[in-house]
């Protein structure tokens, strides 16, 4: 799976990662446009601090794929908006 990783003030880069557990209760999201916001712009400028290294990008669009054991299946293939305060992760995402 990829990621933009911020790895200091004005550094980021595109990392592969390892894919997140996938619990009873999780959602994956395959994401159409998981884009860059002005919030994570002003992380990387320093104008927000921040910790590094951080997973830019917490918003996208997509379609849940696959639902945890404890998810109703009536959530598969409905489009969604992501807001994930953790960030996003390329391709798909887990919640």
């Amino acid at each position: 799976m990829k990621a933009i990783i911020q790895s200091a003030l004005n550094q980021a880069k595109l990392t592969d990662i390892q894919m997140p557990t996938f619990s009873p209760i999780s959602l994956e999201i395959e994401t159409k446009y998981a884009p860059l916001l002005r919030y994570d712009l002003l992380k990387l400028n320093g104008t927000i601090t921040t910790t590094s290294p951080q997973i830019m990008g917490y918003g996208g669009t997509g379609a849940v794929t696959r639902v945890g054991s404890l998810r109703s299946n009536s959530l598969l293939h409905q489009k969604v908006l992501v807001l994930n305060p953790l960030g996003n992760l390329s391709r798909k995402n887990h919640l």
